[in-house]
């Protein structure tokens, strides 16, 4: 099972994603590569499914973009 997502450059904002990083700090890691399209972020450790962390992670960031 893959423990990562793609985040697009087109939308998504670094900030918004490292600072979703740092709130999860508590109970998953979670580092991010990049590309020159996309921002990978990948589970590396959670204490939940690291598939539910990498959905409400993603919907975290859309709520710290404040759209």
């Amino acid at each position: 099972m893959n423990n990562s997502v793609a985040l697009t450059k087109k939308f998504y904002d670094k900030s918004s994603i490292l600072a979703a990083i740092a709130a999860y700090k508590g109970f998953a890691n979670i580092k991010m590569d990049e590309n020159h399209e996309y921002y990978i972020c990948t589970v590396v450790s959670s204490k939940p499914d690291p598939q539910l962390v990498l959905k409400e992670f993603s919907n975290y960031v859309l709520g710290l973009m404040n759209l």
